[in-house]
């Protein structure tokens, strides 16, 4: 059994893994991973020029907190499920000339899947 803190690929934050045994070429000890992870995110976007807010700024930010599960079948293919939420989620609307016009809280779910395969 081991840990490790890892940065996260995608986006600035840690992922904490835990796994059990090693990790030989046929898993003959389930195969089973498991994760959590946080990074804080601001994405800042540009309008459409003919939508409400011409021309003006979108803005997301907030903190995506997951739980990762994987099942690792072998060294070449694994499972992962997902399933977390975002804290301090905001949305941000700005004119063209950076003034804000609105903001709102948002904290919705996240779940997904992903599949592994190298050949």
């Amino acid at each position: 059994m081991g840990s490790l803190l890892l940065p996260r690929e995608d986006a600035n934050g840690l992922d904490l893994c835990h796994w059990h045994k090693s990790r030989p070429r046929i898993r003959r000890d389930g195969g089973w991973t498991a994760g959590v992870g946080a990074s804080y995110r601001v994405l800042r976007f540009r309008l459409s020029d003919t939508g409400p807010v011409s021309n003006g700024v979108g803005q997301e930010s907030g903190v995506p907190v997951f739980l990762r599960v994987t099942r690792n079948f072998t060294d070449q293919m694994a499972l992962h499920l997902y399933g977390g939420g975002v804290a301090g989620g905001k949305l941000r609307v700005e004119n063209s000339s950076g003034n804000k016009l609105r903001e709102k809280d948002f904290d919705p779910p996240l779940f997904g899947t992903t599949f592994i395969g190298r050949f």
